[in-house]
């Protein structure tokens, strides 16, 4: 793994200090071994204030990079403002766990590529017998949807570039982070809800249309909806009824100003 211009890798660190500390033991020995006692009492000394002052350095060092892994993970996380709804986004992303182990989280400076970063955290999958675990996730990653035995994660996405996508990572608390787009497979919403079993309408001003127009007349039709057809914040629903023969079908609006007036479900 790389890291930035002007840090050492902790191995690289531990290393030196490691090396420093042998060396300086075997020297010392050597030393007392050809000087009278109250020489070696002085050199003794001198060599435990210095080991101090080595260790001591070593404890700052270490305590300075856990500051600056700190802060990048504050800046990198956002949250929503308590009592402001979650926008709708732009639609899933899935992590490709079939082909990549662990993914992983960043604070990206977004003109930089993915392999000019160091990641801050990670996902870690594992393939079992009866599928895929989640062996390992931050304490915070409370995802859209999660059920791995039928092989599913889905985190929101919100914003899109060539090399990152910005996801939710908590939908509690709105909290955001990055990812690499490469890890993801980016599904927008008309193509994500398309792919759904069904959508249920959340508004009780939302009615139903005969065409996808707000001053069309209404249908009083109530059953499953199943989206077939996105025209831009409308979407046409074949409705069923519990025995899933079609009763007929209907415009629906599905956004309106940044938030979803429908919920989905995958499965029926």
């Amino acid at each position: 793994m790389e890291y930035p211009s002007g840090l050492a890798g902790p191995g690289i660190v531990v290393g030196t200090g490691m090396f420093g500390a042998a060396f300086g033991l075997i020297t010392s020995l050597i030393i007392l071994s050809k000087c009278s006692a109250k020489r070696a009492m002085i050199l003794a000394v001198t060599a435990l204030i210095v080991s101090a002052l080595i260790l001591l350095l070593l404890w700052r060092a270490k305590q300075a990079r856990e500051e600056k892994r700190k802060d990048a993970q504050f800046s990198l996380i956002s949250y929503q403002k308590r009592g402001e709804t979650i926008s709708m986004g732009l639609g899933m992303a899935k992590p490709n766990f079939f082909e990549k182990n662990t993914i992983y989280f960043y604070q990206p400076q977004l003109k930089k590529s993915v392999n000019e970063h160091l990641p801050l955290d990670s996902l870690v999958f594992q393939r079992t017998e009866l599928g895929y675990t989640l062996t390992y996730a931050p304490p915070w990653f409370y995802p859209e949807y999660i059920k791995l035995d039928y092989d599913i994660l889905l985190i929101r996405c919100m914003s899109i570039t060539t090399d990152w996508v910005q996801v939710i990572v908590n939908k509690q608390t709105g909290k955001t982070m990055w990812m690499s787009v490469h890890d993801l497979n980016v599904e927008f919403w008309p193509s994500f809800l398309l792919k759904c079993h069904s959508v249920k309408n959340i508004s009780t001003n939302n009615q139903l249309r005969v065409k996808p127009l707000g001053n069309s007349a209404a249908v009083n039709l109530q059953g499953i909806y199943k989206p077939v057809e996105i025209n831009s914040d409308w979407m046409r629903v074949e409705i069923y009824n519990d025995g899933y023969q079609l009763l007929g079908d209907a415009w629906l609006r599905w956004y309106e100003n940044g938030e979803l007036l429908i919920n989905y479900e995958l499965f029926s």
